[in-house]
């Protein structure tokens, strides 16, 4: 993809996979965010306000992101 876009954080160039159809993979991976992408976070849970917060890491900066 040219350009994506996720809460405040703008990828450029980034390899995404369409999904095409229900039960497109094996077992029920349709939608899920894979650990490639997840890699380039700090994921913080915040259960009481049903909030997910990916913050960049080193890896992150690393690959662009701010």
């Amino acid at each position: 993809m040219k350009h994506f876009t996720l809460g405040r954080i703008d990828f450029t160039e980034f390899t995404g996979y369409r999904v095409t159809s229900a039960q497109s993979f094996n077992y029920d991976y349709d939608g899920i965010i894979g650990p490639d992408l997840l890699s380039l976070f700090n994921v913080d849970l915040d259960y009481t306000d049903a909030r997910v917060y990916l913050v960049p890491n080193k890896f992150g900066h690393q690959a662009g992101l701010r």
